[in-house]
């Protein structure tokens, strides 16, 4: 954690904290929104080149994301599939399936 001089180094220490915390849970929900965005481009990639030779695991994550979120066919706003996603990410249902398939995770 930072600190900032306030009258020319007097003063007490002043923590940064609660800003770093503030910023560190900014930028965990951009990552979020990162994979959301990064699991669409995949699982429209694997519905136009198919999905032939995915594992288990992999074949029951893109099923559960196909029954929230259908392949996208024609140019449309994705706004609402990306909040699919970014709440498919956030509430850990995507790991919960792999953990059903292959046990739990560390």
């Amino acid at each position: 954690m930072d600190s900032i001089p306030s009258s020319a180094n007097q003063e007490d220490h002043v923590s940064m904290g609660t800003t770093a915390a503030r910023k560190a849970r900014m930028i965990l929900d951009n990552s979020q929104k990162v994979l959301g965005i990064e699991l669409f481009a995949s699982s429209q990639a694997l519905w136009l080149l198919g999905e032939e030779k995915l594992s288990k695991a992999t074949k029951a994550v893109y099923e559960h994301i196909r029954r929230r979120v259908p392949p996208v066919e024609k140019d449309i706003a994705m706004h609402y599939e990306l909040v699919k996603f970014d709440e498919m990410v956030k509430s850990g249902e995507l790991v919960a399936v792999v953990e059903n398939i292959i046990g739990e995770l560390l």
